[in-house]
């Protein structure tokens, strides 16, 4: 009902009044019959007011009506889909049949599947049946129409609902690498100039088109494709070929032979000419540059001169992989210990491989540029490549120390001075120090670690250095089956020993 709620009646008002009251019926209610909860004397009771009675029944102290939706359910109502012109919902007259519910769509399309059309219909417990018939057929006669039923679904296949998507891939030098659908008659040249064209660095001598095999072949034959070269004397003769191309080509244009793009460096830092440097030939060196920089100035300080080198993304993967891969292999080396130790291992396991990418992409690589300088194109001279930095920084005067001490900080140089003079001025050691894992990364990216033998040989100290000091592992408890196992293998490793002095 529209207005729902609590209502008043007069001795001899009717249901319909007091419909009225409530504002009557909603677009939704279910007319033909409410439900209505009755007091009695003793007890409620439950009874159905059908349409007829609205006027003769006469509402009770404490009734209450239920009025409910109609279902959600079509009486007279038949669906088209597919490669049809109009599809959707249709109403079922008396006598319809596919033929007609088809004319009604506006007829099929021409890309409508003709050998085979069919109709979902429902069965009388709700289960699917499936009718099946040659559409072509039907159309013209020569089969006998079907009647339609109440929510009969008729449905017409696209002919490109019913193969796979055709189309073309192209790579290598285009403008515009990708893959293209394909249609009929299609050609290179179209497929060229769908790709933007060819990039200034394209082969053209040498274009390869691999082929799907679509013949049986002998299991042992190893052929996956068929490949198809083609060639042409000039770019415009490829945008102008007529070679057609069969669906799934995949085509394969490659840099031509000798062709280089520039290759830039950069040098910052303490030379008298600092900025962008193309190089001109593959053997250019760190000297050469530093020589066309034009040379360093009187404030350079050449021993932190540093280099730094942009490692690729695929390297990068790499580099994780293999990290991943040893910590992985050493923890397959554990014995199958208690769970606490277990617990342990894989919390080792989960932080290396969070700092994997962190270590991978560390891209200084340390040089020596006084030596560099002194002989020029020696075994020192590293060759230059695309993205290189070279870094000439001024006289540094200060020493960093980090990690396990008590006052990280920056602290000032003085020549001659050991590490533990620089440890010391940070506050000294802290207890979780691991001391015989201190190491030393200097300004050109150079690291030296600390001798252990009778002693602790900490690295020479140079200006602009940075001292690190790692912390200790943390030890966990031997559980009880870490104990009973390595008890296990001593007792039996004393066996094996008694036996063999018997």
């Amino acid at each position: 009902m529209n207005r729902p709620g609590f209502f008043e009646t007069k001795d001899g008002e009717s249901f319909s009044d007091l419909l009225r009251y409530a504002g009557g019926f909603t677009s939704k209610a279910y007319r033909a019959k409410i439900r209505v909860f009755e007091t009695t004397d003793r007890d409620r009771r439950i009874r159905d007011i059908y349409a007829a009675d609205f006027d003769s029944y006469l509402p009770k102290n404490g009734d209450h009506y239920i009025v409910e939706e109609i279902l959600d359910r079509y009486e007279n109502r038949v669906q088209i889909e597919g490669a049809v012109f109009r599809p959707g919902y249709y109403e079922l007259s008396e006598g319809l049949t596919a033929r007609d519910l088809l004319n009604k769509a506006d007829g099929i399309k021409e890309d409508a599947f003709m050998t085979r059309a069919y109709i979902n219909r429902l069965n009388a417990d709700n289960t699917q049946k499936l009718i099946s018939f040659n559409l072509q057929s039907l159309l013209d006669g020569t089969t006998a129409d079907i009647d339609l039923r109440r929510e009969d679904r008729l449905i017409v296949s696209s002919i490109f609902d019913l193969r796979e998507e055709y189309s073309i891939n192209v790579d290598g030098e285009v403008r515009k690498p990708g893959k293209f659908q394909y249609a009929e008659d299609m050609t290179l040249g179209n497929v060229i100039h769908m790709a933007g064209g060819l990039s200034d660095a394209a082969n053209i001598e040498r274009i390869e088109i691999a082929r799907r095999i679509r013949r049986n072949i002998n299991e042992r034959d190893s052929v996956l494709s068929e490949l198809l070269v083609v060639n042409f004397p000039d770019k415009e003769s490829a945008l102008e070929s007529d070679f057609v191309l069969q669906p799934f080509d995949i085509i394969n244009i490659r840099t031509s032979t000798g062709y280089q793009f520039q290759k830039q460096v950069r040098v910052e830092g303490e030379v008298n000419y600092p900025g962008v440097y193309t190089l001109v030939s593959k053997d250019e060196t760190i000297s050469d540059i530093i020589k066309r920089a034009g040379g360093v100035t009187d404030y350079a300080y050449l021993e932190g001169a540093s280099l730094q080198r942009t490692i690729s993304d695929a390297r990068i993967a790499l580099d994780n992989n293999h990290a991943s891969d040893s910590v992985q292999s050493v923890i397959d080396e554990i014995v199958d210990a208690d769970d606490s130790v277990q617990g342990r291992v894989l919390t080792i396991n989960k932080d290396v491989r969070a700092k994997n990418t962190s270590l991978a992409l560390s891209n200084y690589v340390g040089i020596q540029l006084p030596k560099i300088l002194d002989k020029p194109h020696s075994s020192r001279d590293l060759l230059m490549e695309n993205g290189d930095i070279i870094i000439v920084p001024r006289q540094l005067q200060t020493i960093v120390v980090r990690g396990e001490v008590l006052n990280a900080n920056r602290i000032v140089y003085k020549k001659g001075m050991p590490l533990t003079y620089y440890v010391n001025q940070a506050g000294g050691f802290t207890a979780s120090a691991h001391k015989k894992k201190t190491f030393v990364q200097y300004a050109n990216g150079e690291v030296k670690s600390t001798v252990v033998g009778l002693g602790r040989i900490y690295p020479e100290i140079r200006p602009g250095a940075e001292i690190i000091v790692p912390q200790k592992p943390v030890k966990q408890p031997m559980g009880a089956r870490a104990l009973i196992g390595l008890t296990s293998a001593a007792v039996s490793t004393m066996a094996i020993i008694l036996s063999l002095l018997r």
